[in-house]
């Protein structure tokens, strides 16, 4: 049954029995440390584009405890969707793994608009295509990894997060040319085990 609350972002509204919504529950917040971040890296009238956004994760997949509930959500080229935008600040992709899908067409959108990227990145090959991917266009790679519990929560709960997974790992793809402010303390990474293993940039 869906549950109504006031949390640390505003009025929500969740299933309790699913991940993000439970910890949505228990902390009142979602990798809270992550956004901490991200809004570092924009201003108030800055565009942004966050892929996959859902309530704050994007899965493919059954589990089971809903073995035969199937969404579907139709997709389109990120090109095509950014193709009106004139400026953009800050494209944030959370996909799973599809990051290749996604990122595939969209050359035209990182020459022509060059957004910093924040970039979810899973496994090795993901680390690989990426890096590929910043080469390519001109971006310098870095780490972005937060640990999702925050001590500070809004809802004061000190029990860690009852989910497996306890870290963020995202690579950060800051396009040439752009100064970096002085306030973030960014890591360079070549390889996912240096992502897996660098503080976070807090």
């Amino acid at each position: 049954m869906p549950t109504a609350r006031h949390l640390r972002h505003g009025a929500f509204l969740y299933d309790p029995r699913d991940m993000i919504g439970r910890v949505l529950h228990d902390h009142g917040e979602w990798s809270e440390n992550e956004l901490a971040f991200l809004h570092r890296l924009v201003g108030k009238s800055d565009t942004l584009v966050d892929v996959g956004a859902h309530i704050g994760s994007f899965r493919i997949e059954t589990w089971q405890h809903q073995p035969q509930r199937w969404n579907h959500t139709r997709a389109e080229p990120l090109a095509s969707m950014l193709s009106a935008i004139r400026l953009l600040r800050l494209l944030k992709i959370d996909v799973e793994g599809f990051e290749r899908e996604v990122l595939a067409a969209a050359a035209d959108t990182l020459r022509r608009l060059r957004p910093i990227v924040h970039c979810e990145c899973l496994h090795a090959a993901a680390m690989a295509f990426l890096r590929e991917l910043a080469t390519e266009h001109s971006y310098r790679c870095h780490a972005a990894c937060f640990d999702r519990f925050n001590p500070d929560n809004f809802l004061g709960n000190r029990e860690r997060l009852p989910i497996e997974g306890l870290r963020d790992t995202n690579l950060l793809l800051w396009p040439d040319g752009l100064a970096i402010p002085e306030s973030l303390r960014l890591h360079p990474v070549a390889t996912f085990q240096e992502l897996v293993t660098v503080p976070s940039p807090l």
